[in-house]
């Protein structure tokens, strides 16, 4: 679904546990595209500029002020999603809005001793703040070691 979503150059923006549904034959479907963004709300840089989504979930590109790359952004909200269903809680954290956004700029992650190394490195890849050096795609992700569907099933997500 977000692979076809980014393909025809729309962007979530906003997606986070509460947006995404599973049905009963285990399909993956998003929905709530209030926040989203189409081709024509990029800037002449190619970039989008809104500040928008949930604040434990936000992309630091999003918070930057400079602009931001959709697709790579939804690449992070995936990696959050990643984080809570593997460890039942919130990967950026804090009481203090300023402490907040420090710990997504910097990617500062902690990770419980239960999950596996595999895990662990895929979530540094997605969370990573550079969003030149994260992973970008989709398929990226489908990919790496940690991924337990073909990479044939990269459409589904």
């Amino acid at each position: 679904m977000l692979y076809y979503c980014h393909d025809k150059g729309v962007y979530h923006i906003d997606l986070k546990p509460e947006n995404v549904l599973i049905d009963a034959k285990g399909n993956v479907k998003v929905f709530d595209f209030g926040l989203g963004a189409l081709p024509q709300h990029l800037s002449s840089d190619e970039l989008l500029h809104t500040t928008c989504g949930s604040l434990n979930h936000i992309a630091p590109g999003v918070l930057s002020n400079r602009g931001y790359d959709g697709a790579r952004s939804d690449i992070w909200f995936c990696g959050v999603i990643l984080y809570v269903t593997l460890t039942g809680s919130l990967p950026f954290d804090d009481r203090n809005l300023v402490v907040l956004y420090q710990k997504i700029v910097r990617g500062d992650i902690k990770f419980p001793k239960c999950l596996s190394p595999g895990a662990q490195d895929i979530l540094r890849r997605i969370l990573d703040p550079n969003p030149i050096t994260r992973i970008n795609n989709i398929t990226g992700i489908k990919e790496h070691v940690f991924s337990c569907c073909p990479i044939d099933d990269a459409e589904a997500i």
